[in-house]
């Protein structure tokens, strides 16, 4: 067995022997051993790197080069020996990960003690069930019944996206549409992966507080143009047609405008307080695009539905943002692998 090694002698009156302190840098922990149970490393296994790794959630951070100071157990869910899968992120500490032969493991990892390295972790065997960090949403965890008012449909409203902290704040997010020239809809993945978890499956309909001259905020059962099936999304539904039994729903976690059948809106009642006052997740921004080593700033051209890591830096206006990206330092996980090297392409989105 692989190990890192410090003695400690212990002495009787029948006979001497140590124990070894051992790091398993396989399992990431160390035990006490017997000597008698301490051989030598086959050469084959010299060459492998270690297969403890230490992980940070890729969204558990304000910059590139150093972690957030977060107190959270982020892998509560986890058991000892449990399985997961995790994503290794193509960057470290600002830096593009220089990949071995092999072509997918960090070969500065090849160390005793590697470095913690940023990562997606997904629990299980699933890679719908991600873990988030939730230090840019601290208001979800002090959530009080007591201390919000009394939900009434008809005068309800969603609080809409804000950053309750000082710029400059880097972000993980996804595009969801292009509006104009380098100006997209974006939105916070930790914020979208919550409410997917949170919302609670509806009973009650809207259509008793259905009225031509306002809008309502409600939970919506839509399908989504990427999606391939009906999902359920907070929205605010608005521009009712009583002869078509339709209107406009606004996904105000997607910045999305969609045409909706009336008997697929439903009141908020059944909804946690997590989902009923989580700011929304969608929000405009102007994202230009940085080049570190040549100082200049251009027009970013962002994929629709990809995930880019970016640095807000200010307000454009009351509702929208302005924002960095650098190309070379982004959420492009590599994506998690089967044995011998097979690549799993089932990724969620």
């Amino acid at each position: 067995m692989r190990k890192e090694c410090k003695v400690i002698s212990n002495r009787s009156a029948c006979s001497i022997f140590a124990l070894f302190q051992i790091y398993l840098i396989d399992i990431g922990q160390t035990e006490f051993v017997d000597q008698r149970s301490i051989y030598l490393l086959p050469v084959e296994l010299h060459s492998m790197p270690p297969m403890a790794v230490p992980l940070v959630l890729a969204n558990c951070r304000i910059g590139y080069e150093s972690t957030v100071s977060c107190h959270m157990d982020h892998f509560s869910m986890l058991n000892i020996g449990s399985t997961c899968i995790f994503a290794l992120s193509s960057s470290y500490q600002g830096q593009s990960l220089s990949l071995s032969k092999d072509g997918y493991y960090p070969s500065f990892m090849n160390s005793p003690y590697p470095p913690p390295l940023l990562a997606r972790v997904f629990g299980g065997t699933s890679l719908r069930d991600e873990i988030f960090c939730k230090w840019g949403l601290p208001e979800i965890a002090s959530v009080n019944h007591s201390l919000y008012p009394l939900y009434c449909p008809s005068a309800f409203s969603f609080n809409k996206f804000t950053l309750g902290y000082p710029l400059p704040v880097t972000l993980t997010v996804r595009v969801t549409e292009k509006i104009t020239h380098n100006y997209y809809w974006l939105r916070d993945t930790s914020i979208c992966s919550i409410i997917s978890k949170q919302i609670v499956l509806p009973s009650n309909g809207l259509w008793p507080y259905i009225d031509n001259k306002r809008s309502l905020a409600c939970i919506a059962h839509i399908q989504r143009p990427v999606r391939k099936q009906s999902r359920y999304y907070r929205a605010v539904a608005s521009n009712f047609d009583n002869q078509k039994s339709c209107c406009t729903v606004f996904l105000i976690d997607y910045g999305q405008t969609l045409y909706c059948d009336v008997h697929h809106l439903f009141d908020l009642s059944d909804q946690p307080p997590v989902v009923l006052y989580t700011l929304a997740a969608a929000f405009k921004s102007r994202v230009n695009r940085k080049n570190a080593t040549e100082g200049e700033i251009h027009a970013a051209k962002l994929a629709v539905d990809e995930r880019y890591i970016i640095q807000v830096t200010g307000k454009e206006d009351e509702t929208s943002y302005v924002a960095t990206v650098d190309m070379h330092i982004q959420a492009d996980f590599q994506y998690p692998r089967l044995s011998y090297g097979m690549i799993r392409s089932d990724q969620p989105k």
